[in-house]
Order: structure tokens, then C-alpha cells, then sequence
């Protein structure tokens, strides 16, 4: 009988003809092969060509192991021949990452271990099925995914005896593959040493050249956003370094998340800390405290410690810094996201720290909602008249007053602050910036170079950020830009040139100071909204700011401050800045603080002792 003859006979098969041909199925067929060199093949010692029993892809035999030979080496493979099984396990490891489970395709032993960790799910169908009515019951299916777990339990037997042997809690480093199925979460730390969890895609021992255990890697996924889409990045690599004996699976670096003794809790927390970080995607304003990183990806990457605030916004990153490493690369988009998905999320975003000028990630963990101070007005020496008029003039800002003749020109807000260090230009600029609730961006002409092409590099971008965060611009010790063109200096004509004609443009609120009365360009004249003119601060105004820190320590409650009025007048009388006032009162305190003491007039007069040669004044003991 020819063999096309044959199979149309079995393809007509009743039921029971069917089940009569089934019953000489053979679940796991074992052979040996050779390779020969002649015809570059793998020769089998015995015939065990796999012949159709039934409906297409139903073979004599369900899996077939190979021990391959090959000179003094020797290997083994498995083939799938069963048609049901292999579409079950398609469906079951899909988003796995391990083998495809396509005909003909060889598995290692390695890849046996997918079949392993799906074994109660094998089970289950198992049951389900044996569960129907006897009519529909697919006996092949429950034969094939039998033949799945026999031989799972033959070639991994040695797999449960070693589990069970070992103390509860423990795992040997051989076994480590056992604990994390694809698909599974694993949990670590970040380098702020927030909880991650990540869902493992495949896992794998990696070995030294010489052959000895290097470290057993375990390829996983998170979710991440880059400003325009959220989805899963690509895969990383988590390592567990080779170990001796076996080691209690909590204490490894990376370790099942479901095993946590707080798992339950831990769940909630990270999913509400989830729901901060979808809140937080894309441009956002926030205050920060801690360590951030500029290349979170590396554990022991640079980091700076970030004070104050910062912009969040990845899209800007990208646009300024299209080759940063910072920006995740995300490969499957996600809309709604479900608390498991939720889980996954990284616990890190992306921006600029406004006080470090750096881009880099920070941990959502240290990040808070920006608290805007609406009594900064009172801090400042100057007359109210002045602070109402500046209230009124940013607040309005937004308004078409502003508008030029032509589209897109003058509609910034300017303004020059003149004095000299101490009195007060600074805080004026943080006023604005809190008024306006918006973020303050401070630069001094001295970080854009000294050549017009370093010039218009730096103003493009500072403007570029500062429109994009709707921001406002101090520019310290803006002379430079100001100052009268003449025919004596083409460099500085050139850079003024450059600064008016950006400025034109500029729609943002920019506040420029300088430290001295020069002689300033006509056309930077024009071009200024507002001026306020700082003297040296006189008795009364140094008066007022002593009472201003001395207040503020005492609200702080970190300290109490026991200074007497006659010794308040005493450091009047020393022709101290503003500035100079506050940083003897933080050292003060920071001195009281840690002795357990107020703060006196013979503390102060100490801080100011340690510092009489850069306040140029002779302190009195």
C-alpha cells in the first residue's frame, strides 16, 4: 500500500477507528544520532520516521529525544510531533521569549525548562478537558499534553528531588532557573534603592571561557514612558552572581516577587506609587531632595544631589538631547494599564533640575508637589508701591497688552534689577517666579561663552527651555549684553547684536542684573519693561533682615533663638549684604542645632568671627 494510499484510509476514520489507531501512539520516542561529515547531516541508528495516524499533524509518536554523538562530545535534542501539544504551548509561552514551538524545530534541554515551569497550567487543561462530556472530549489533546508531563518527570526527575531536599527558603545556584518562570516577577533595587519589579522574559547560566559558572542572567521587562507613548522597554539584563552551596532566596539580589513576606502590602504600595508616576507623565513642576542620576541604567553612573526644583519633561530631553541615554526606547505601547502592568512600572522620571542646570532621572519616591510661597513679597526691602506695581505687571503679563505691531515680537516681559551683591536682585527674581507660579531658571552670562558663536548656542537653548516651561529667566551679571556698542569692540557689538535680536522674540518674563551703573545700549533700553534700582543696605534694612532670619529659625522649631535687642543692635551696626546676613544665620544655626543650644549673639558673633576676612568688616569680640 502506498503511503498517500494509506493516509487517505486513516483520514476516513470513524471515531472508534480513530481511537483504535490512537492506542498505538507512542508518547516519547528515543534515538540515537551520528553526525556524518560526508553529507553534513545527523544520521539516526534506527528508522523512527514519524507516520500519520490520524488527522494532519497526529503522528505515531508524540515527542522524540535524540542523544546526538559527535566525535568525544555529546548532546541531546527533542522534536515535537504532536501537533495539539505544540499548539498548547504556543499559546502558553507566546510572550516568553523562548523557543516557537514550530515543527520540526529542535529543543534543547534548556528549552525543556519552558515546558517545566508551564506544567500546571498543562495539568489544568488536562483536567478541563477530561472534565467534558464524553461526546467532546479530545482524547488526543489529553494524550499529547501527557505525553508533555512524562517527559518533563523523565528528564527532569532529578529537578523535584533536588527542590525537596533543600532547607525551606533556600536555593542552590543549578536550581535558580526554577524560581523564575517567564512571565513571573522579579524584585530588586533600584540605584536610589527603590523597589523594582520587572517581568522576567527568559533566563540562562552564563559561563567563563575555561567553563566554570559565571553568573545566571535573567532577561526581564518594565514599563516606561518617553513623553509621547507608555509601553513596555526593551529587555534588560538582571544577574545573580554564581554561589557556592545553597543561599536563602530573599537574600539574593534578585529573587520571585510573589515569595516577599509582605507581598500583599508591597502590592499596594507599588501600585499607588504606579498611579504618582502616570499622574507625572509629561511636563510637570515638581520640588526634589535627594540623589538623582544622569544614567540610571548604570547602577554605579554618575549622580548629583538635586535640591529644589525641577522640570519634568522627557520630550524636551529628547529634543535638546536626542542622544541621551535617558530617554527609554519603548517597543509595545500601552494604553490602560492593569494593576499587574502597574507593578511593572519604573519608579523613575525624567527632566531638569532648575539649581543643578543637569538633566537627569529622579526617583518619583523624593518627588512632591511644588509648595509656592505667596508671602515672598514680604521679604523683600523695597517699597510696597514697588511690590504691588511688579504684582500687577506679571500677572498681567499674559494679556495682549504685551503684543507688538509684528506677529510673534514684544511679547516678552523685561526687566533690569541694578545693584550691588546682597541687596536683593535674586530674591526679586524668585518673587516673579512664585507670583507667576512658574519655574525660575537662573543662568549668568559667564556660562555662554565669551564668543558670539558660544553666545547664540547658549541663548537658543536657554530661550528654547524657557519657552517651553513657560519659565522665568534670570540672567546674572548681564552687563556684557547691555552694555553701548562702539566701534572699539566687535566681539562685544557682536554679542549684544545677538542678545537684542533674541530678545525681540522672546515671549517669557526675563530678568536681567547687573552689579554696576554702566553705560548701557540704547536699543537695550528700549527693550526693558521695568527697573529697579538697589542701593547698599542702609542701618534700617539690615535691621529688618536680621529680625526676617532670626524669625525664621525660630519658626523652623529645629532651634530657639535668645538674642537681646541691644545685641540685635550691635550687628546692625556691621555694613553687611543680604546675603551675607543669611549666611551667617545658617551656619549659626547649623552650629546650634547640632550642640543643642539657641541661637545667641555670641553664636552669631562667632559665625561672623570665621568669616571676618570675606565680609571685610572687624568683628569685635
Amino acid at each position: 500500500m502506498t503511503e498517500s494510499k494509506e493516509k487517505e484510509e486513516i483520514v476516513g476514520y470513524q471515531e472508534e477507528d480513530l481511537k483504535q489507531a490512537m492506542e498505538t501512539r507512542v508518547k516519547l520516542m528515543h534515538v540515537l544520532q551520528t553526525w556524518d561529515s560526508k553529507n553534513r547531516t545527523w544520521q539516526e541508528t534506527q528508522a523512527s520516521k514519524p507516520r500519520q495516524v490520524g488527522r494532519p499533524e497526529t503522528y505515531n509518536y508524540v515527542f522524540k529525544f535524540a542523544e546526538r554523538s559527535y566525535g568525544d562530545t555529546s548532546s541531546s535534542v527533542v522534536y515535537i510531533y504532536g501537533g495539539l501539544i505544540r499548539n498548547v504551548l504556543k499559546t502558553l509561552t507566546r510572550e516568553d521569549g523562548g523557543p516557537s514551538f514550530r515543527a520540526n524545530e529542535e529543543l534543547s534541554r534548556d528549552d525543556l525548562k519552558f515546558i517545566y515551569h508551564q506544567r500546571h497550567e498543562l495539568a489544568a487543561i488536562q483536567d478541563k478537558e477530561r472534565a467534558q462530556s464524553p461526546a467532546v472530549t479530545n482524547h488526543e489533546l489529553i494524550f499529547e499534553i501527557q505525553a508533555a508531563l512524562d517527559l518533563i518527570d523523565e528528564e527532569l526527575s532529578d529537578v523535584a528531588s533536588e527542590l525537596s531536599s533543600l532547607p525551606e527558603g533556600e536555593i542552590t545556584y543549578d536550581l535558580l532557573w526554577t524560581l523564575f518562570p517567564p512571565g513571573s516577577f522579579v524584585t530588586s533595587r533600584d540605584t536610589f534603592g527603590q523597589q523594582l519589579v520587572h517581568r522576567v522574559r527568559a533566563t540562562k547560566f552564563v559561563f567563563s571561557p575555561t567553563g566554570d559558572p559565571c553568573y545566571f542572567q535573567i532577561a526581564a521587562d518594565y514599563i516606561d514612558s518617553n513623553g509621547k507613548k507608555t509601553g513596555f522597554v526593551p529587555t534588560i539584563e538582571l544577574q545573580i552572581p554564581a554561589f557556592r552551596s545553597s543561599r536563602l532566596i530573599l537574600q539574593l539580589r534578585h529573587y520571585p516577587f510573589n515569595l516577599r513576606p509582605s507581598y500583599l502590602k508591597d502590592r499596594e504600595t507599588l501600585i499607588s506609587r504606579a498611579d504618582k508616576v502616570l499622574r507625572l507623565y509629561g511636563q510637570q513642576l515638581q520640588e526634589y531632595q535627594g540623589h538623582a542620576s544622569r544614567d540610571p541604567s548604570n547602577p554605579q553612573g554618575a549622580k548629583f544631589n538635586s535640591h529644589g526644583r525641577i522640570v519634568l519633561d522627557p520630550i524636551t530631553l529628547y529634543r535638546v538631547q536626542p542622544n541621551s541615554r535617558l530617554i527609554p526606547q519603548i517597543f509595545q505601547s500601552l494604553s490602560d494599564l492593569t494593576d499587574d502592568q502597574k507593578l511593572l512600572v519604573n519608579p523613575v522620571l525624567y527632566g531638569f533640575s532648575l539649581g543643578d542646570k543637569m538633566w537627569g532621572a529622579f526617583a518619583v519616591t523624593l518627588l512632591h508637589d511644588v509648595e509656592w510661597n505667596d508671602n515672598i513679597l514680604n521679604d523683600l526691602v523695597i517699597s510696597e508701591d514697588q511690590k504691588q506695581f511688579m504684582r500687577a505687571l506679571v500677572e498681567s503679563h499674559s494679556t495682549s497688552g504685551f503684543d507688538d505691531f509684528v506677529r510673534d515680537k514684544g511679547k516678552g516681559l523685561i526687566g533690569l534689577l541694578a545693584g550691588p551683591p546682597g541687596v536683593g536682585k535674586t530674591l526679586t527674581a524668585e518673587a516673579v517666579a512664585e507670583i507667576a507660579r512658574r519655574p525660575l531658571y537662573m543662568i549668568s552670562s559667564g556660562e555662554l561663552g565669551s564668543q558670539p558663536e558660544s553666545v547664540q548656542r547658549g541663548l537658543d537653548t536657554l530661550m528654547e527651555l524657557a519657552e517651553a516651561w513657560h519659565a522665568v529667566v534670570l540672567l546674572d551679571e548681564a552687563d556684557v549684553f547691555l552694555v553701548e556698542r562702539d566701534d572699539n569692540n566687535l566681539v562685544r557689538n557682536a554679542i549684544t547684536s545677538i542678545f537684542l535680536r533674541r530678545l525681540e522674540y522672546y515671549q517669557g518674563i526675563l530678568i536681567l542684573t547687573t552689579n554696576r551703573h554702566a553705560s548701557f545700549d540704547p536699543a537695550s533700553k528700549s527693550r526693558i519693561h521695568f527697573y529697579l534700582d538697589y542701593p547698599d543696605l542702609d542701618a534700617d534694612t539690615r535691621r529688618i533682615l536680621w529680625r526676617s532670619f532670626m524669625a525664621r529659625s525660630a519658626a523652623s522649631r529645629k532651634v530657639t533663638v535668645d538674642v537681646a535687642e541691644y545685641e540685635l543692635e550691635g550687628l546692625v551696626e556691621f555694613p553687611l549684604n543680604g546675603r551675607q546676613i543669611k549666611n551667617i544665620m545658617n551656619i549659626t544655626q547649623i552650629v546650634a542645632v547640632r550642640r543643642g543650644i539657641p541661637i545667641t549673639g555670641e553664636g552669631i558673633r562667632i559665625a561672623m568671627g570665621f568669616s571676618h576676612h570675606l565680609l571685610e568688616v572687624e568683628i569685635a569680640g
